[in-house]
């Protein structure tokens, strides 16, 4: 799907510490080689290592749009180990072997999967902090009508926390930042389409049943939720200035691009502009065009979906 829009734009940003680098994905990942890094060779080692995880779409013939996404996971020492442990978001858990999966990282490139993971729903991201400061990792699951705060025991066991972050519609990418600066980390959730599988539209090609694109549909707010430091969320999304419905958001992630000591955030949006959120003490400015950031170098919107950065100067 998108097939002329799987491509990378490249988004730059230029401050005293460099050059940042915007990665922002479509559904293809490509490695950049130059150098001596082009002589690099992977092998896959998934089966090998143990990890079985098979991604379910819950597909049964009715063209249901969500059935087009893949989904997110994480890369964090779950348990407190020492070493990186894997989480995987699945899709349509009531499928046979739809469940969210959690891998224990035992070394030398070996995992063994943890029994019950967390998740409910139909998976599309998730992202990890320790959202109550006791030292470990928490988690935080997106999806459709199913976004869940799961809080770590410090041994690797996660309890689903009411703590008013659930949210609603269709969301996708999230990341845990601090917001308004006070030392605890905020959640920011990013929400794709208003979208209802009961009463989406039938979509055709040449008289041919097939799935609807976004353009369908129309985009939905994201959400920001200010930690209140007693386990419980505030929802500030309007007051904040992140409400902007016109975003069709699959991907965020939280950095201080301009050098001014504060957190702000980069918004990968489907065929929509993508939008930069200048933090201005805890209230957030759209500056995407203005920086140049909200579109490709041909002044088109793309599909953005996947985002990362990194300073590579």
């Amino acid at each position: 799907m998108y097939a002329d829009k799987r491509r990378w734009v490249r988004l730059y940003f230029r401050n005293w510490m460099g050059v940042l680098v915007f990665r922002v994905i479509g559904i293809l990942f490509f490695l950049l080689c130059s150098g001596s890094v082009a002589a690099e060779q992977f092998v896959e080692v998934a089966e090998a290592s143990g990890i079985s995880f098979v991604h379910r779409t819950g597909a049964r013939g009715n063209w249901h749009y969500l059935e087009t996404m893949g989904s997110g996971c994480a890369v964090f020492d779950a348990d407190g180990d020492g070493d990186l442990d894997l989480y995987f978001v699945n899709g349509e858990h009531g499928q046979a072997g739809g469940e969210n999966a959690l891998y224990r990282n035992d070394g030398g490139f070996r995992f063994s999967a943890v029994p019950g993971a967390p998740g409910v729903g139909y998976g599309m991201g998730c992202t990890v902090g320790d959202y109550d400061n006791d030292g470990d990792l928490d988690l935080y699951t997106t999806g459709y009508d199913a976004n869940v705060l799961y809080q770590n025991d410090g041994r690797g066991g996660f309890a689903e926390k009411k703590a008013g972050v659930g949210g609603g519609g269709w969301s996708a990418g999230a990341t845990f930042f601090d917001a308004d600066g006070d030392g605890d980390l905020d959640l920011y959730v990013v929400r794709y389409l208003t979208y209802d599988v009961k009463t989406e539209p039938n979509c055709e090609r040449v008289g041919i049943r097939t799935y609807c694109d976004p353009g369908y549909f129309e985009g939905a707010p994201d959400l920001l939720y200010r930690n209140e430091g007693d386990g419980l969320f505030t929802d500030v999304s309007f007051e904040a200035g992140v409400a902007d419905s016109s975003g069709k958001g699959l991907g965020v992630v939280s950095l201080d691009y301009d050098g001014d000591g504060d957190t702000d955030l980069y918004v990968a949006n489907d065929t929509t502009p993508n939008f930069l959120y200048r933090n201005v003490g805890g209230r957030f400015e759209e500056v995407g065009i203005e920086a140049g950031v909200a579109f490709n170098a041909q002044g088109r919107t793309q599909a953005g979906m996947g985002v990362d950065v990194g300073d590579v100067v």
